[in-house]
C-alpha cells in the first residue's frame, strides 16, 4: 500500500483498536493490529464473527467489516470523537446487576456504660464503736469481820441433889398409870373418869365424877432435838412471872426439882375465874411435857396435897 493510503487509514486504524478492546471485553479474543497497515483479514477465535458482530453492535460490525472486506466500509464508522463523546451502551460489557451491599447504617454506638452505679450497700463512714467506759472498780467491800459469836449460856439448874419420884397411893386415892405408847408414868386419881386425847388440848385427862372442875391433864408438844432441858425457857421464877402475866393470874410459887435426871419447873397460880392451879413443866425425848391439876378455890385446901403427890409421881419415861 502506498504512503498516502497509510495516512488515509490511520484514523480508522485507531478506531479499530478501540473496538477490538471492546470486543475482547465481551469475552471474545480479536487479534486486530493497532499499528501499521491493516492486514488482509482478521483472525477471530472462540466465537463466530457473526456472533461477535451481534454482541458488539453496528459500530463493531462496521469496523470488523471494514477490516475484513475492504476500506470502503470504514467510512461508515463513527469518528473517534463520536466514540469518545458518546459511547453506545451496548458496546459496554454486560454485567449482572450487582446486588447492592447491605447498607450498613451508622454503627450503633456501643451501649454507653454510665458511671458505675454505686453498690446498694453504701458503706457510710464507719460508725465509731461505742466507747465502753472503763469499768468503775467496784467498791471493795472489806471482808466482814466475823462477829464474836456470843453464845447465850443456858442457865444451869442450881439443884444438884435429885428428888425421888413419888410413888405414894395417898391412901388409895391414887393409882399407877403407865402409857407405853406415849412413854410416861403417873400416879393418877382412882375412880375418876379418864379421857383420851383432845387435839390441841391434852393427851390424857382424869376428871372428878362429882366436880368436873377438878381434873388432871397431861399434854406434850414436840421441840427441837437440841432442846434437852426445860431451863431453855429461862430461870424458873422469871418463867413463872411471864406465865402469870399472860394468863392474868397470880403467881404463888415457882420451884424446880431434878428427878430421874429430868429437870422439872413447878408453878402455883391463882386464876381470875377462882380456879387454883398447880403446873409442872419438863423436857424429855424431844418433847416438852405439861401436867396441870385444877380445882376451885373452895376445894383447893382439900385437894392441894393430893395434886402435889400426883404431879411429883410423873416421869416422861418408862421406869419401874
Amino acid at each position: 500500500m502506498s504512503t498516502e493510503a497509510n495516512k488515509e487509514m490511520a484514523p480508522y486504524t485507531t478506531k479499530a483498536a478501540v473496538l477490538s478492546l471492546l470486543v475482547g471485553a465481551c469475552g471474545t479474543t480479536a487479534l486486530i493490529p493497532s499499528a501499521g497497515p491493516p492486514p488482509a483479514r482478521a483472525a477471530v477465535t472462540g466465537a463466530s464473527r457473526r456472533e461477535i458482530l451481534s454482541l458488539a453492535g453496528p459500530a463493531a460490525a462496521a469496523a470488523v467489516g471494514g477490516l475484513a472486506f475492504g476500506l470502503p466500509a470504514l467510512a461508515d464508522l463513527p469518528s473517534l470523537a463520536d466514540l469518545a463523546g458518546d459511547t453506545p451502551t451496548n458496546l459496554l460489557p454486560t454485567k449482572s446487576e450487582e446486588k447492592p451491599r447491605p447498607t450498613i447504617s451508622e454503627e450503633t454506638p456501643p451501649a454507653t456504660i454510665s458511671e458505675e452505679t454505686p453498690r446498694a450497700a453504701t458503706i457510710s463512714e464507719e460508725t465509731p464503736r461505742a466507747t465502753i467506759p472503763e469499768e468503775t472498780p467496784r467498791a471493795t467491800i472489806p471482808e466482814e469481820t466475823p462477829q464474836a459469836t456470843i453464845s447465850v449460856e443456858t442457865p444451869q439448874s442450881t439443884i444438884s441433889e435429885e428428888t425421888p419420884r413419888s410413888t405414894s397411893k395417898f391412901g388409895g386415892l391414887l393409882e399407877r398409870y403407865q402409857d407405853g405408847i406415849r412413854g410416861f408414868i403417873i400416879m393418877a386419881p382412882s375412880g375418876w373418869n379418864k379421857f383420851e386425847g383432845e387435839a390441841g388440848a391434852y393427851d390424857v385427862k382424869w376428871q372428878d365424877v362429882v366436880s368436873p372442875a377438878e381434873n388432871i391433864k397431861i399434854s406434850s408438844t414436840p421441840v427441837k432435838s437440841t432442846t434437852t432441858s426445860v431451863n431453855v425457857l429461862g430461870e424458873v421464877k422469871a418463867v413463872g412471872a411471864s406465865l402469870a402475866a399472860k394468863r392474868k393470874a397470880k403467881l404463888i410459887s415457882a420451884e424446880e426439882r431434878l428427878t430421874e435426871e429430868v429437870l422439872f419447873y413447878t408453878f402455883e397460880f391463882a386464876l381470875p375465874d377462882n380456879t387454883h392451879q398447880l403446873l409442872s413443866l419438863c423436857v424429855n425425848k424431844g418433847k416438852i411435857w405439861s401436867v396441870d391439876a385444877n380445882s376451885s378455890e373452895k376445894r383447893w385446901k382439900t385437894r392441894a396435897d393430893l395434886y402435889a403427890s400426883s404431879l411429883a409421881s410423873f416421869i416422861p419415861k418408862l421406869v419401874k
